[in-house]
Order: C-alpha cells, then sequence, then structure tokens
C-alpha cells in the first residue's frame, strides 16, 4: 500500500539508482575528452605560433645580417654621398668624351668646384635647399653655356629643368619626407648615369647586330632603338629606387624589370605609330603630288601632237614622224604610270619593309624622267618648225646655205658626212648600264654601297657632311646607322640614278637617239636636211660644252 503524501517511482516514469550513476558517469567522461581536445588544439596552435615566430626571428636576423654586410661593403667602397658624386661626374665625363665635347669638360670641371663648394656650406653652415640646388646645378650650366653656347649643354639644361619640376612634384606628393635637395640630386643624377649608359649602348650596338644588308625603320627600331631604350628606363628607375634604398637590391632589380619593359613596350609602341602615320603623310602628299603632275604632263604631250596638226608644213617631213612617235612613246608611259598611281596604296605592309619609300622614290625619278624628255621633245619641235622654215625659205630663195652650198642636195650630203664621223652615242657605256642596274638591285648588300663610295658620293653632293665628317664617337656611329636604313639607301639610289640619266640625256638625249637611228628613213631632201641639221647643233653644243670645260682650272691656296 502506498501511504498518502508518497510518491511511487515506476520503471516506466523515472531510472532507477543504478542507471541514473551511469549516464552521469558518461556526461563526466564526455566533459573530460572535450578538455583534452581543447588542451592539445591549444597546444598545437602554440606550437604552431613558436614556429612562426621562429621563423620570422631567423629571417629577421638573416636580413640583418645581410644588411650589415652590405653597408659594410658599400662603406668600404664609398659611402653613398660619394656613391652619387663619383657616378654623376663620370658620367659627365664619358658624355664629353663621347661628343667630343669641350663644352662637358668645362662643365664637369665647374660642376665639382660647386659641389666641393656645397659640402664645405654643409659642414659649416645649413643653406636653404633651393639656392643648392640653384648653385650646384644651374650655376655652372649658365656660366657654359654662356662660354659655348653648345647644344649639348641646352640639353642637359633641359634635363635640368624636367628634374626640377619632377622634384617639386614628388616633394609635394610624399607630402614632403625627403628634402628638396636630396629628391634633386635623385632625380637629375638617375637620368644623367641612364642617358650615358644607353649612349654607350647606342654607339656599341651598330658593331654588334647590324648586318650586311639594309635595315628598314621597323627594324632599327627593334634591333637598335629598343635595346637602347630598355636601358635608358631600366637604369633611370633603378637607380631612383636605389637612390633611397641600398638593401633590397634584388627586389627593386626585379620591380625595375618590370616597369622598364612596360615603360619600353609603350614606347615603341609609341614610335611605331607615329612613323606609320609620317609614312602615310608623306606617301599620300607625295602621291597626289605625282598624280597632279602626270595630269599635267598628258596635257603637255597632246599640245606637241595639237602643235604638229596645226603646221602642215612639217606634217609631210620623216623627221615629224619621229617626231609624233617620241610623243607618242611618251604619252603611253605616263598613262601607265598615272593609271598604277591611281590604283596604288599604301598598307601596312609597306610601312614594315618601307616598300613605300621605294615606290615613293620610283615616282620621283619618273617625275624628272617625264620632265625632261617633254622638255627634249618641246626643243625638237621647235627646231623642227625653225629648220623647216628656214631651209625652205633658203632653197626657193636660191640663197646660199650656211656651210655655203648653192643646194639643198649638197647642204644635206656635207651635214650627213660630218653626222656620220663624228656622232658618238654616248648613253651606250656598258659600265653605266652595269652600274644602273646594281644600283636597281634588291639584294645589293651595304657594303656594296659603303665598299664601292656611292654613300660618300652620294652625302657629299647632296650636303649631308655630318654622315661622314662627324668628328665625335657618337656621331660616327649614328652615322653607321643612318646609312644601314633603307630609307637612306633609296635616297642615295634615287640621286645617282637621277645624275646618270639627266647627264646620259645632257650627253645624248633620247630625242636625238632617235633621230640618228632613223637617218634613212627620210624621203624628202628638206626632211633629211632638217634631221641632220638638228643633229649637227647637238654635237657642236657638246663639242663647245668640252671645250669650255676643258679651260676650267682649279686653284688651291
Amino acid at each position: 500500500m502506498v501511504k498518502r503524501g508518497e510518491v511511487k517511482v515506476s520503471a516506466s516514469h523515472g531510472l532507477g539508482p543504478k542507471k541514473a550513476d551511469k549516464k552521469a558517469g558518461k556526461k563526466a567522461a564526455n566533459k573530460a575528452k572535450l578538455k583534452k581536445q581543447a588542451r592539445r588544439k591549444v597546444s598545437v596552435s602554440a606550437a604552431i605560433t613558436r614556429d612562426e615566430a621562429a621563423e620570422v626571428k631567423a629571417a629577421a636576423r638573416v636580413l640583418e645580417r645581410e644588411e650589415r654586410v652590405i653597408k659594410k661593403e658599400v662603406r668600404f667602397i664609398l659611402s653613398p654621398e660619394e656613391f652619387h658624386v663619383v657616378t654623376f661626374v663620370s658620367s659627365l665625363i664619358i658624355l664629353s668624351f663621347l661628343f667630343a665635347s669641350m663644352s662637358l669638360v668645362f662643365y664637369a670641371v665647374l660642376t665639382i668646384a660647386a659641389l666641393l663648394f656645397a659640402h664645405f656650406l654643409k659642414e659649416h653652415h645649413r643653406p636653404h635647399d633651393v639656392l643648392t640646388i640653384l648653385g650646384v646645378f644651374f650655376l655652372p650650366l649658365a656660366v657654359t653655356l654662356a662660354a659655348f653656347r653648345d647644344w649639348l649643354v641646352l640639353l642637359l639644361l633641359a634635363i635640368y629643368v624636367i628634374s626640377a619640376i619632377s622634384t617639386v612634384i614628388i616633394y609635394y606628393h610624399h607630402k614632403k619626407a625627403h628634402a628638396l635637395l636630396k629628391i634633386m640630386w635623385q632625380v637629375t643624377y638617375s637620368r644623367v648615369v641612364a642617358v650615358t649608359l644607353a649612349l654607350l649602348l647606342a654607339c656599341i650596338l651598330p658593331l654588334l647586330v647590324f648586318p650586311d644588308a639594309f635595315l628598314s625603320v621597323f627594324e632599327l627600331i627593334f634591333l637598335f632603338v629598343m635595346p637602347v631604350a630598355f636601358l635608358f628606363f631600366f637604369a633611370s628607375k633603378f637607380l631612383y629606387i636605389y637612390f633611397f634604398d641600398r638593401v633590397h637590391i634584388r627586389s627593386d632589380f626585379l620591380r625595375s624589370l618590370r616597369h622598364t619593359v612596360i615603360y619600353t613596350l609603350v614606347f615603341v609602341v609609341l614610335l611605331m605609330c607615329v612613323y606609320s602615320l609620317f609614312a602615310v603623310g608623306f606617301y599620300n602628299s607625295r602621291a597626289e603630288f605625282h598624280k597632279g603632275y602626270l595630269d599635267k604632263a598628258l596635257i603637255d604631250v597632246s599640245n606637241i601632237e595639237k602643235v604638229v596638226a596645226r603646221n602642215p608644213e612639217i606634217q609631210r617631213l620623216m623627221v615629224t614622224d619621229d617626231l609624233l612617235a617620241l610623243a607618242a612613246d611618251l604619252r603611253g608611259d605616263i598613262s601607265v604610270e598615272k593609271s598604277m598611281a591611281d590604283e596604288r596604296t599604301i598598307s601596312f605592309a609597306d610601312i614594315l619593309d618601307d616598300s613605300y619609300f621605294i615606290t615613293t622614290s620610283d615616282a620621283v625619278l619618273n617625275t624628272i624622267r617625264f620632265t625632261v624628255l617633254n622638255f627634249e621633245l618641246l626643243e625638237l619641235k621647235s627646231d623642227i618648225v625653225d629648220w623647216t622654215g628656214n631651209l625652205t625659205e633658203t632653197a626657193n630663195k636660191n640663197m646660199t646655205f650656211p656651210d655655203g652650198s648653192s643646194t639643198l642636195e649638197e647642204y644635206t650630203a656635207d651635214l650627213n658626212a660630218y653626222v656620220e664621223e663624228g656622232f658618238v652615242d654616248f648613253s651606250q657605256n656598258p659600265d653605266v648600264i652595269d652600274l644602273v642596274a646594281k644600283l636597281n638591285d634588291p639584294s645589293a648588300t651595304y657594303s656594296y654601297f659603303e665598299g664601292e663610295g656611292f654613300f660618300y658620293w652620294f652625302a657629299k653632293n647632296v650636303r649631308l657632311d655630318f654622315v661622314y665628317d662627324s668628328g665625335s664617337i657618337f656621331g660616327r656611329q649614328m652615322s653607321i646607322v643612318i646609312r644601314h636604313s633603307e630609307p637612306f639607301r633609296q635616297m642615295a639610289r634615287l640621286y645617282i640614278n637621277i645624275i646618270i640619266f639627266t647627264n646620259n640625256e645632257r650627253a645624248s638625249p633620247s630625242s636625238i637617239r632617235r633621230l640618228y637611228m632613223d637617218r634613212e628613213s627620210d624621203l624628202l631632201p628638206v626632211s633629211s636636211a632638217v634631221r641632220y641639221s638638228i643633229i649637227k647643233d647637238d654635237m657642236d653644243k657638246r663639242a663647245d660644252s668640252l671645250r669650255r670645260a676643258g679651260k676650267i682650272r682649279f686653284e688651291v691656296d
């Protein structure tokens, strides 16, 4: 029985004493296990932290040791201030040597004196940075400029002005963290040294990488300009960083290398774009001029034919047929050139290999050729008209001919004998033909043009004396770069071709050669007399020119 107030615990509503104890034991074991795992995690994290701290301390010790070694080595060679001053002055001396410039030597001496005076003032006084910059950089330069007026000093002045502007920008950009004088030194010395290294490389590269061939402007950009620009940008950037941080050389080197690659690529791309724009503008302007000239040349040739049509007196002569045949040939050549010029366009491939410059130079040569030939036809037309009128009037009035002959036949026979005996076709010289073929050969090498003296002759005649007469190492090396370029070769080829063509035409005009070759075709005595009279006049004119040339004497004081 259960008394009132007691509670009966049954198996279905509660746990017995044994089961309760068992559950409590389980909970305690779980708690102990969790505490053990927590302690283990703490010990592992603590061990990791201790290892990381040890590694950091070890790296710091290595870095400090390297820093001490670097500083010790740098102190052993030069102090930071001495290093930059010596490098700066050495760069000025190297530049004066490359350019054979006494002005830079004079400036280097003044700069050393200014630096010594600035060092003295620094030890005894504290002058303002701006006054020191003006005294160290600009005052020696102003004295040098007043004494020499050299373009190299003007270039150095431009570098200093740019450096001064950069100094002000860096000074306020870094919130006045560094002194003005220190920044000015950093900017100026890094740029002057970088320019010196780049110019040294520019003097060496032509001897190392240039082949025995002519290079397009794009090839010169990649073989010559890009390495020089790369060295300039790298030296300028690395020395800029190294001025403030002389410890982390490896990281600074890699950082400078990354920036230099970007700068160089941007510079090369800009240079290619600028040259491409110049090439397109130059080609289009020359093409428009050439097309306009061809239109005018066609009109001039047509006018010759119209003049013949208005003069029945000369139409029946065989010599007039030669004139019309020459005019037709010239008109055909001009028409072909006109159709080619209308269809011709410039492409990027033409700019890459400078073939657009070859096309332009050929157009200039054709312009001069058509002009000379057209002028010869105008002269031939006038001579035919004049001689036909004079000979016809002399024969009709039974007057004496210029050589004393009384008949047209006698006069013609005398002219025939004179011409057959003395006429020489100078244009058929095989050496000249071979020379022209070699000049126009696309596979002609640089050594051929240089060895045969074509470049030297071209430079002297067009007053490009600096190409061969430079008195400095840099000038001589840059002249090699100029002479290796395809545009220079094309200009020399164009000039020599023009000289050869004009001299040939002056010595033996095409129109006169045509009259001489067709001399057997005349059926009328007057036509034959006109033909031989024109040929004789040309022969006499050439002989007179040779006599006058033989009387020229050269005196040397």
